[in-house]
């Protein structure tokens, strides 16, 4: 009837269970701020790090900003990020010259005006 089960068996349900774990923890973005503080606590980054990583997290005009931009095709993540951590407000980034916005790490010519456009036209929309 049942047969126990062989070590190839529990090999395999071993590996699922295993690979859904995996995939639940890659799916999942860590809360920015455990993150910090969790590099803080493994001597990853120092205390003005975790602070300016706390205050990002929690800046509303930090987010404001990441919400405009992503809007632009080629603002990654992480592009988005580097813009918000130049510039303090929308204000601000509306106010810069492509130039500037050129030193942001990730942003060329073509993104930087794309970037500027795009901020500037949701000025005049408020």
């Amino acid at each position: 009837m049942y047969d126990d089960p062989s070590v190839w068996e529990l090999g395999l349900i071993a590996a699922i269970i295993l690979a859904a774990s995996v995939r639940d923890r890659l799916e999942s973005d860590p809360d920015p701020i455990e993150e910090a503080k969790r590099l803080y606590a493994e001597g990853m980054i120092d205390e003005p790090e975790l602070e300016r990583r706390i205050e990002e997290a929690v800046d509303d005009d930090h987010e404001a900003i990441r919400l405009v931009v992503e809007d632009v095709n080629g603002v990654s993540d992480s592009r988005s990020k580097a813009i918000a951590r130049e510039y303090d407000s929308l204000d601000e980034l509306r106010a810069s010259d492509r130039e500037k916005l050129e030193g942001v790490p990730g942003i060329g010519e073509e993104l930087a005006e794309a970037v500027l456009e795009r901020v500037r036209s949701t000025g005049n929309a408020e």
